[in-house]
């Protein structure tokens, strides 16, 4: 069976069993989708898949499906039930990938339908998906209203797809997405013309928060199977784990994951506060930066635990390769850094000082 083929599989399970409709069950509006749920399906997704195939759902169940959903698109329907496979394609060929009001994607209005030119690179899915969300400039300008979001059928006349020339990602079906002149109907644009930027930044809290608690299930997984590593290797006075210095190397990183874990709980539990809905972006930012920077501490320093052993063909220096994604994709850690700073008078409240009475 090929990697393509185990994920398209991957993800009908998914459906078949209802998880992804569990995944949406009484979502919190901070995020589009059921955080306790989602949480539940990434771990379970971390233990047994591999990474590719994890970002292959993260991507539809933390992106893509919550903008169907929220502009009540019947394509949202089959994607639940795991039949319809979905992509996200903002990241574009003419811009790098954070200045995406740089991009040179456009999509224009034609005998009474939309044409769509341009080429998205970097997609998950790009190569298996049945259908891309594509965000596009639809007027010249960097304003929010000047890009839409839109609904492509992938298997159309003028679309172009590229698979992208990396080991890294197997089974996440990554490559750019080519679009020439391919026609649309009016349809295709969801939530109206004008309104891609706005929905994305709607989701943007869900994205960063799914990011946050993948890294928090794969630092559990990782400091679980080192453990077992350590337990088992046999050194000169007993086993690797009886050595003082590497189990206090340890107990440092399990505190290290506890803070992350710690946080997550705080995220995913239920707020009806309006202070919560304004402040998402803000934690959420948190979440996806202190991840990033959890999974690359407790990763490297597993990887010096392991010594040698760690460089075997499909060891922790491979998952260390792939995981450096946590710092990049969906923002860089120098992006969640500036969103924290601009939001640093509701994540760190701080009352004026009252003079000492004399």
């Amino acid at each position: 069976m090929s990697n393509h083929t185990a994920q398209r599989r991957t993800w009908a399970d998914l459906g078949r069993n209802g998880a992804l409709r569990q995944a949406f069950r009484s979502p919190d509006p901070r995020y589009g989708y059921n955080p306790v749920s989602v949480r539940e399906l990434l771990t379970r997704l971390d233990a047994r898949a591999g990474i590719g195939t994890t970002l292959s759902v993260v991507v539809q169940v933390a992106t893509a499906l919550p903008l169907l959903l929220v502009t009540k698109n019947s394509v949202a329907e089959q994607a639940l039930d795991g039949t319809v496979q979905l992509a996200f394609a903002a990241t574009d060929c003419a811009a790098a990938g954070s200045d995406l009001t740089g991009m040179g994607s456009t999509v224009r209005a034609v005998n009474g339908g939309l044409e769509l030119t341009g080429a998205k690179r970097w997609i998950v899915n790009a190569i298996t998906a049945d259908k891309a969300l594509v965000l596009a400039r639809y007027a010249p300008g960097r304003q929010f209203t000047s890009f839409t979001l839109l609904l492509v059928d992938l298997n159309q006349q003028g679309v172009l797809r590229q698979a992208t020339d990396t080991a890294a990602f197997d089974g996440s079906g990554v490559g750019d997405l080519v679009f020439d002149r391919v026609r649309l109907d009016g349809t295709a644009a969801l939530g109206g013309r004008g309104r891609g930027l706005a929905l994305f930044a709607r989701q943007l809290a869900g994205e960063r928060l799914a990011s946050g608690l993948w890294a928090q299930a794969m630092t559990a997984r990782v400091l679980a199977s080192t453990v077992t590593y350590l337990r088992n290797r046999p050194t000169a006075e007993g086993m690797l784990w009886d050595n003082l210095a590497v189990r206090h190397r340890v107990a440092a990183l399990v505190i290290a994951h506890q803070r992350l874990r710690a946080l997550a709980d705080h995220l995913c539990r239920p707020s009806f506060e309006p202070a919560a809905m304004r402040t998402s972006i803000a934690h959420s930012a948190v979440i996806k930066a202190a991840g990033a920077r959890t999974l690359d501490h407790v990763l490297g320093e597993c990887a010096q635990l392991m010594g040698a052993d760690g460089f075997n063909r499909g060891s922790i220096q491979d998952l260390r390769r792939e995981a450096a994604m946590f710092g990049i994709a969906g923002g860089t850690t120098s992006t969640m850094y500036d969103v924290i700073a601009d939001h640093i008078d509701e994540l760190l409240p701080v009352s004026q000082p009252q003079a000492v009475a004399r």
